[in-house]
């Protein structure tokens, strides 16, 4: 999103940038706008909503397995090796595509991705579809954010 608002002359903050993780494209440009006092055509909006996926899908292509965040692969391992189940929820549809090129989708036992999910988080749908998925009780899971804004 970055890119596309340099375009427009609007510098994202980090915590500006935290609102926008796990939204749909179009709501995180109306949480931008709203932000920053910006009125644009629903026109425009579009037209940066197209631009801003088309980075992105160009961004995935190049992802692999050295893209992995320190620790992660560890975390998930770990948790494989104690047998504890492990699920990912994302508002995002290229979840698959994403935990493929980095060559983890092996280590989740459950995959929730924006094509499972109606609401974005914070609504709790893609954890309770996340809890029945490894057929656990909502009190037996435990969520790991990586957006506090999303909890």
């Amino acid at each position: 999103m970055k890119k596309d608002f340099r375009e427009i002359s609007v510098s994202l903050t980090p915590e500006v940038n935290d609102l926008l993780r796990g939204v749909s494209r179009m709501y995180c440009l109306n949480i931008l706008f709203d932000h920053y006092n910006i009125n644009v055509s629903e026109d425009d909006k579009v037209k940066l909503a197209e631009n801003k996926n088309e980075i992105y899908r160009n961004y995935l292509m190049c992802l692999n397995k050295n893209d992995v965040e320190d620790g992660v692969l560890y975390m998930l391992s770990s948790l494989k090796e104690k047998h504890i189940k492990i699920a990912i929820g994302s508002s995002s549809k290229k979840t698959k595509l994403i935990l493929s090129k980095l060559n983890i989708i092996n280590l989740f036992d459950a995959i929730i991705d924006g094509n499972d999910i109606s609401k974005s988080k914070p609504d709790p749908e893609v954890f309770l579809k996340a809890s029945s998925r490894l057929n656990l009780k909502t009190e037996e899971c435990m969520i790991v954010e990586n957006a506090i804004s999303r909890i």
